[in-house]
């Protein structure tokens, strides 16, 4: 899978210039290989769009706010038999994944020993 990575975040040579994906259909059609959806539109969208990708079989990172708690339960049951992961922006992911990939993340020091 690793060994494969380079090619799936490279952009294919016949879409050169077509950045922009609109729907869910349209970035399975371009990355079928994807396993997860970082859904990020107004709450009042928010369930509805990582149900279809739920649908579709992929994992959810919830990133917007207002998606009342129900909706947030019946998607996390959904994924649960489903043998999914959703994850809401109120576990405090997202605080993660930005200092995760922040340049300005402080790093791990280095330890470099000596025999």
């Amino acid at each position: 899978m690793l060994a494969k990575i380079d090619q799936w975040l490279s952009p294919d040579a016949g879409r050169a210039g077509k950045s922009t994906i609109r729907t869910l259909d349209e970035a399975m059609a371009r990355q079928p290989h994807s396993n997860l959806a970082v859904i990020s539109v107004p709450g009042a969208y928010a369930a509805r769009e990582a149900q279809k990708a739920l649908e579709c079989g992929l994992n959810v990172f919830l990133f917007s706010d207002n998606v009342p708690v129900e909706n947030e339960r019946s998607l996390k049951e959904f994924a649960r038999k489903h043998g999914l992961i959703t994850l809401p922006d109120k576990s405090g992911s997202s605080k993660k994944l930005e200092q995760l990939f922040s340049p300005a993340a402080p790093r791990r020091p280095t330890f470099a020993r000596s025999f």
